[in-house]
């Protein structure tokens, strides 16, 4: 029990901080964005994140 609840909180982490780097990437607060997918828990979170982010801004 105890290994299942540390390998979902360590999927929870490792999801938020993607989230976090994939919304700084596309111009958005990755703290938002991390927080968001970390409190929805895994694979919630990520689903959302995923439907709801914004497009990836274009480099000038």
């Amino acid at each position: 029990m105890f290994l299942f609840a540390t390998l979902y909180v360590l999927a929870m982490v490792v999801s938020a901080g993607w989230a976090f780097q994939d919304a700084e990437r596309r111009g958005k607060s990755g703290w938002l964005a991390g927080l968001m997918v970390f409190f929805l828990g895994f694979p919630g979170g990520i689903l959302v994140w995923l439907l709801f982010r914004p497009e990836p801004q274009k480099k000038v």
